[in-house]
């Protein structure tokens, strides 16, 4: 130890030159290490959401639900899985064990699902497998209610998205509640029965 430090007493340029690199060296780290205020944390919850346009929740449970819990069965790393089966729609929320290699239970996950290939011919979209994390975590969010008719709140809502659109910190914004525009036509039956409609 007394060597070393008296090899450095008797080469003060050697030490200078030491101290600058470990300064540019260090500087260069800061630059390139990321920032993130909020990483991203794993939770170990998958949702599998399937859509069922029209069917029934007795219909979505038994032929959707149920086949797609059958295909999960056979996974180990899985703790717990819940299901619930609406009117049009399939949800399964599954909780992964802390203690597996999660990215792998969670590939198994994926490829179970798309070994389901007999679903009713209703069901266009294959279902969505969405991994839940602190990014889909939403930070804000905003309620539109008031004593105005559908169509204002739509425009309200379209406007406010277009305004929070032109905010670049904003990553993604999504609309829940938001029903897409229907037509409803009623008819008078003795008019159709004049023109033999039926």
């Amino acid at each position: 130890m007394m060597r070393i430090i008296e090899f450095f007493i008797r080469r003060p340029k050697v030490v200078n030159l030491l101290m600058i690199s470990l300064l540019l060296l260090g500087s260069m780290g800061v630059m390139k290490v990321q920032n993130q205020g909020y990483p991203p944390v794993e939770f170990g919850i998958v949702n599998i959401t399937t859509v069922y346009p029209g069917a029934s929740p007795e219909d979505v449970e038994q032929k959707v639900t149920v086949k797609i819990e059958d295909q999960l069965s056979g996974i180990t790393g899985i703790k717990e899985m819940k299901s619930m089966s609406i009117e049009a729609l399939s949800q399964i929320q599954i909780i992964l064990e802390d203690n597996v290699d999660q990215d792998k239970v969670k590939q198994e996950i994926r490829e179970a699902v798309d070994k389901v290939q007999d679903f009713p011919s209703e069901v266009t979209q294959r279902p969505k497998i969405i991994e839940i994390n602190n990014n889909r975590i939403p930070v804000l969010e905003i309620s539109l209610s008031g004593d105005v008719s559908e169509r204002e709140l739509r425009n309200y809502a379209v406007s406010l998205e277009n305004i929070m659109r032109t905010e670049r910190l904003i990553g993604t914004i999504s609309k829940l509640g938001y029903r897409d525009r229907e037509v409803h036509i009623n008819v008078d039956p003795k008019k159709l029965d004049q023109k033999y409609i039926s």
